[in-house]
C-alpha cells in the first residue's frame, strides 16, 4: 500500500516532470522562465516573452475534455533551442484581443520529430489530440499530447507505440501523465 501511495504521488510531482531521454538541463531550465509569464498569444514564430525567455510561440489551442470546451484553459506549444515545451494556461483577462494568459504549468520534451519520419520511423514524435489520430478508450476528442514511436506500423498501441502520454488536469492547474494502456492511434494518409 505505501508503495502505490509514493508512486501515486510521484506521479503529481509538480513542474517539470521526468522521464527517459528528457531534454538537456539548459533546456529545462529556460522552459522555467515561462512558469508564471502573462502573455498574450502571438504570431508563430515570434518570441513568447522576449525580455525573459529566447522560447517562440508556436500556437495552440482551448483545452476540451469530457466532452466540454474549457474557453479559459489552452494549451500551447513553445520552442527553446530546438525543443518542444508543452504550457497549460489559464486566461486571466478579456482586455486584450486574444486575451491575457498565465502559465501555470509545463513540460518541456525530449528532441523528437513532429511529423512522422519514414527515414528514422522509431525517433519519437509528437502527437497532439488536434490531429485526430489517436482515442482513449476508443473516444476521440480528449485534449492529450504523447511521444509515439510508429515504426514501420499503421496501427500502435501501449505495447508497440505509444511511448508516454499527458493530459490537463485543469482544477490542479497541472499537466499530469496519462496512462498508456488504452491509447490506440491508426495513422492515416493525408
Amino acid at each position: 500500500m505505501r508503495t502505490g501511495i509514493c508512486i501515486l504521488a510521484m506521479l503529481f510531482l509538480h513542474h517539470v516532470q521526468s522521464y527517459a531521454s528528457g531534454p538537456p538541463a539548459s533546456i529545462k531550465k529556460e522552459a522555467r522562465k515561462l512558469y508564471g509569464i502573462e502573455y498574450s498569444p502571438r504570431l508563430m514564430g515570434e518570441l513568447i516573452a522576449p525580455d525573459i525567455s529566447n522560447c517562440t510561440y508556436e500556437g495552440g489551442g482551448i483545452i476540451h475534455l469530457d466532452g466540454v470546451d474549457h474557453y479559459n484553459w489552452a494549451k500551447e506549444y513553445v520552442y527553446c533551442s530546438g525543443h518542444v515545451v508543452i504550457l497549460l494556461s489559464k486566461k486571466i483577462d478579456d482586455s486584450h484581443k486574444y486575451g491575457i494568459w498565465r502559465v501555470v504549468d509545463l513540460l518541456p520534451l525530449p528532441k523528437l520529430e513532429l511529423l512522422k519520419n519514414l527515414r528514422n520511423p522509431e525517433r519519437p514524435v509528437l502527437y497532439s489530440s488536434f490531429e485526430g489520430l489517436c482515442s482513449v478508450q476508443g473516444r476521440y476528442g480528449m485534449d492529450f499530447i504523447a511521444l509515439l514511436s510508429w515504426g514501420r506500423r499503421e496501427r500502435i498501441d501501449w505495447k508497440t507505440g505509444v511511448r508516454r502520454a499527458w493530459t490537463f488536469d485543469i482544477t490542479q492547474e497541472r499537466i499530469v501523465p496519462l496512462p498508456t494502456r488504452h491509447i490506440q492511434c491508426q495513422w492515416e494518409e493525408p
